[in-house]
């Protein structure tokens, strides 16, 4: 059962990494970054994988929100957005988290180890 599962994943994870290699020479992709701007230039790990199974797959993982709809009130968070951003934070750049793409429907438990 352990090769199984391992196996799956090894596949999963090969076909991720071909996918990306597409992705990736298909874009004005320039490599990663911390900052959130929703172009090809730059982009962010999550943005990233929600792009390759939107783009390739049809499957949206989770809904795009803007950063005005996140709780941006923590003095850490205030203070990284003002060092990323300074007086311009991106407030309606559209932007998914984790979170939002591990809550997605499209996703379903495959092993459960409770």
């Amino acid at each position: 059962m352990l090769f199984r599962k391992s196996y799956l994943f090894i596949v999963f994870l090969f076909n991720l990494i071909l996918v990306s290699f597409y992705f990736v020479e298909n874009l004005n992709f320039s490599g990663t970054t911390i900052y959130f701007g929703w172009n090809d230039e730059l982009i962010y790990c999550t943005e990233l994988v929600w792009k390759l199974y939107d783009r390739y797959t049809g499957i949206r993982l989770g809904e795009l929100k803007t950063l005005k709809d996140f709780d941006l009130s923590s003095p850490a968070v205030q203070f990284l957005m003002k060092k990323r951003y300074g007086n311009r934070v991106p407030y309606s750049e559209p932007v998914i988290s984790p979170v939002d793409m591990f809550h997605s429907s499209e996703l379903i438990t495959v092993v459960n180890h409770q």
